[in-house]
C-alpha cells in the first residue's frame, strides 16, 4: 500500500512540474487509484482459484501482477501525458520490490 502511494504521489508531483490543470491532475491519478485498488487488486487472487498447486499459484500471481503494474503505468503516464516507460517501469519495479518483500516475509514466518 505504502508503494501505491508513493507512486501516486510521484506521479502527482511529477505532472505538476509540467504545470497543467492541478485539478483534472488530480482527479486522473484519483481515478487511476481507485481502479488499481479495486479492480486490479483482484488480479493477485486470481491464480490461486485456478490453480491447486499454491507454489504454481504464487508464480502465476507474481506473473500477472507485474504485467498488470506495467500496463497500469502505461495507462497512467498516457492520461498524464508523462514519459510511458520511465512511468511504466518505475510502478512495475517498485512493485516488484513491495512483492519479493512480502513473499521474503512469508518465507521467513513459515507462512509460505
Amino acid at each position: 500500500m505504502g508503494v501505491g502511494c508513493y507512486l501516486s504521489e510521484y506521479t502527482t508531483e511529477e505532472s505538476y512540474l509540467k504545470k497543467s490543470d492541478a485539478f483534472k491532475e488530480s482527479l486522473v491519478s484519483s481515478l487511476i487509484m481507485f481502479v488499481s485498488y479495486g479492480a486490479v487488486g483482484l488480479i493477485p487472487l486470481f491464480p490461486f482459484i485456478l490453480f491447486q498447486n499454491s507454489h504454481t499459484g504464487v508464480i502465476v500471481s507474481v506473473v500477472l501482477t507485474l504485467i498488470a503494474l506495467f500496463c497500469l503505468g502505461v495507462i497512467s503516464s498516457k492520461l498524464l501525458k508523462l514519459k510511458m516507460l520511465r512511468i511504466s517501469l518505475r510502478m512495475a519495479i517498485l512493485g516488484g520490490i513491495a512483492i519479493g518483500i512480502g513473499l521474503a516475509v512469508g518465507k521467513i514466518s513459515g507462512n509460505y
